[in-house]
């Protein structure tokens, strides 16, 4: 088992933000350089199937955009992979991205950290970060999500068995608990907001 490991691999998705550069790195089963499509290879999903990391890659970058304002765009992203639990990541393949965000709320978005926490399927948690985005109704944590079709389909994209993501104890992401939105000190810091 490789619990708490970034091994066997993720893929960093590097975004801008108005205000500085951030990177997001999820976890993902193996992968493989053979398959999919742009040269990025392939992975095996959570139901045998074969996904490829470009498909992975654009779906994914899709279903996070409506949570980022426009002022943000996702810029590359980079499959990286371990050769042991506790080796070097190192950078496989990638791609160039121009992605901008969708969302048009007006709230509080500098040094804002919007944290989703989900459970893969044998309850460990995994998580999504995204910074710079905005609040949506406040900093109240959000536990339903139903009838909102961003949020449905970035815990769908994220928990189907056809795809490769995983949780950092190797586990499918199953069910999705909620979205807790804090301010950054780190980037309150850095943007100078103490």
């Amino acid at each position: 088992m490789t619990e708490y490991s970034k091994y066997p691999g993720y893929i960093d998705f590097e975004y801008s933000s108005a205000y500085s550069v951030h990177h997001m790195q999820l976890k993902t089963k193996e992968w493989n350089p053979a398959g999919g499509t742009g040269g990025l290879g392939s992975y095996e999903a959570w139901d045998a199937s074969t996904i490829g990391a470009e498909a992975m890659i654009d779906a994914m970058v899709d279903v996070l955009k409506p949570f980022f304002l426009g002022t943000t765009s996702f810029d590359a992203a980079t499959i990286y992979t371990l050769s042991a639990v506790g080796s070097p990541a190192i950078p496989r393949a990638g791609k160039v991205l121009s992605v901008a965000g969708t969302s048009t709320e007006s709230t509080q978005a500098k040094a804002v950290q919007e944290t989703w926490t989900f459970r893969d399927v044998d309850w460990g948690i995994c998580r999504i970060v995204m910074l710079d985005a905005p609040t949506g109704a406040g900093f109240e944590p959000i536990t339903d999500i139903t009838g909102v079709t961003e949020a449905e389909d970035l815990v769908a994209e994220f928990t189907a068995v056809t795809n490769a993501w995983a949780s950092p104890a190797d586990g499918r992401p199953a069910t999705f608990r909620r979205i807790v939105y804090t301010l950054n000190d780190g980037l309150r810091r850095q943007y100078d907001m103490t």
